[in-house]
């Protein structure tokens, strides 16, 4: 359940952040109710990425999420894709410095936090080998 736990707390601040926007007169509804949908959906890819990865245990639970179908849209692939090729402190002088940090952010998730994830995983020696449909 961890990821979902510590994903929690950033949704409920993305979708407050949305609606003070949308009172403020800042957003649309429509807009919110995009935004609020993409972000829910990168939230998905990204736990998905941890149940599809990220166990050491063996259990019928995880036996089960690693069935679950695992469909990355084209900005995950792009994301994992440019911090594989950064340093650390590329990633982090992006961070500090790009004005254009919503390009650079995955949902809640910086290029740190999929270098962290991707160097624990090695996405590519897993595809095709049985995970997800």
């Amino acid at each position: 359940m961890e990821p979902l736990e510590a994903t929690a707390t950033g949704f409920y601040q993305t979708v407050c952040k949305s609606v003070w926007d949308y009172i403020d007169g800042l957003e649309t509804r429509q807009g919110v109710n995009k935004y609020v949908r993409d972000e829910m959906f990168r939230l998905e890819t990204f736990v998905m990425w941890h149940y599809q990865f990220g166990s050491k245990y063996e259990s019928s639970f995880w036996d089960y999420v690693k069935t679950l179908p695992f469909r990355p849209d084209a900005r995950f692939n792009k994301t994992l894709e440019s911090c594989k090729s950064m340093t650390p402190l590329e990633m982090e002088r992006k961070w500090q410095y790009d004005t254009n940090l919503s390009e650079d952010y995955y949902g809640q998730w910086t290029y740190p936090s999929f270098r962290c994830w991707y160097d624990g995983t090695k996405i590519e020696d897993t595809r095709g080998k049985g995970f997800g449909a």
